[in-house]
């Protein structure tokens, strides 16, 4: 049973909004709001795109040292808390009732591996306050007031996001957009506010680089350079045998290196006779999400 207590003092933040609430409750640890806040939302119905989308920012920017905002509701705010999780970071879920009746009832697991991780669960609302539709666009405005800024995944016109995002728009908070089709009616409402002035990110590097320019760390080093170097040597491509022999390793002290780039994804097999190759990126050139394979 989660044990839930009142928030006191409000994040620096919240006290700013030009409708602060009169008190928070929470669950879980405090000190995760200390952190850079960064708040990843979206649309409930979630696309395959959209959903890589959000595990890509929310995850990258979780590493680099931001917590990550969002409501807990089905599709892209699940997978930014999840990545976040995923990611050794810290993550706040913002609910719109009571924080005794956990909602959607679904991401109760979710909810308690938030917590059990050191983030924690906030509402503006007692406990037994029951959930109600307009508690939502209320629960929208904390999220965007505790974040320096707001990165819309995916919005359509009539997205909850899409609240959010003019929430932050009126709290002077700087509001990121992730790009959709153009033709695609699931981000129509991104595209509005790419047009009302938010600005358009195609890597998490874009929200880092803007919120906190050089104060935090982005970037991974590359596993082995030696390695990509002898692969790229040989033509990006090439054999177990072919780097023991360019490299002199021991055979043991090669697949140590192999195994470390390939869970980097600096490196990936590419037949069962063990030839490898040094990916070019990671990510699409034009999106900044990363290609499937």
């Amino acid at each position: 049973m989660f044990e839930i207590r009142r928030l006191t003092p409000l994040p620096p933040l919240l006290t700013q909004l030009v409708q602060p609430p009169a008190t928070l409750y929470i669950v879980g640890d405090s000190t995760a709001l200390d952190l850079p806040l960064i708040a990843v939302v979206g649309t409930r119905k979630a696309s395959s795109y959209g959903v890589r989308a959000a595990t890509q920012f929310a995850g990258s920017l979780a590493k680099a040292g931001f917590g990550i905002v969002s409501g807990l509701a089905y599709g892209i705010d699940a997978a930014a808390h999840r990545a976040a999780v995923k990611a050794g970071g810290k993550t706040i879920a913002v609910l719109a009732g009571g924080l005794d009746s956990i909602y959607p009832a679904g991401n109760r697991a979710l909810a308690e591996s938030i917590v059990e991780t050191g983030g924690c669960l906030l509402s503006e609302f007692p406990p037994n306050t029951p959930l109600q539709s307009f508690l939502f666009p209320r629960r929208n405005r904390i999220i965007a007031g505790l974040s320096l800024g707001t990165v819309v995944i995916e919005a359509g016109a009539k997205s909850g996001a899409l609240i959010t995002g003019r929430n932050a728009v009126e709290e002077n908070r700087d509001v990121f957009v992730v790009p959709g089709a153009f033709d695609d009616s699931a981000f129509a409402g991104s595209h509005y506010l790419v047009q009302q002035g938010a600005k358009l990110v195609t890597h998490p590097r874009d929200v880092a680089e803007e919120l906190l320019p050089g104060l935090l760390p982005f970037d991974p080093p590359r596993v082995s350079s030696e390695l990509e170097k002898i692969l790229r040597k040989a033509g990006g491509e090439g054999t177990f045998q072919e780097i023991i022999s360019s490299s002199g390793w021991s055979i043991a002290e090669a697949w140590q290196k192999i195994e470390k780039a390939r869970e980097s994804g600096e490196i990936e097999e590419v037949s069962p006779q063990s030839f490898l190759w040094i990916k070019p990126t990671k990510v699409n050139e034009l999106s900044g999400i990363p290609c499937q394979n």
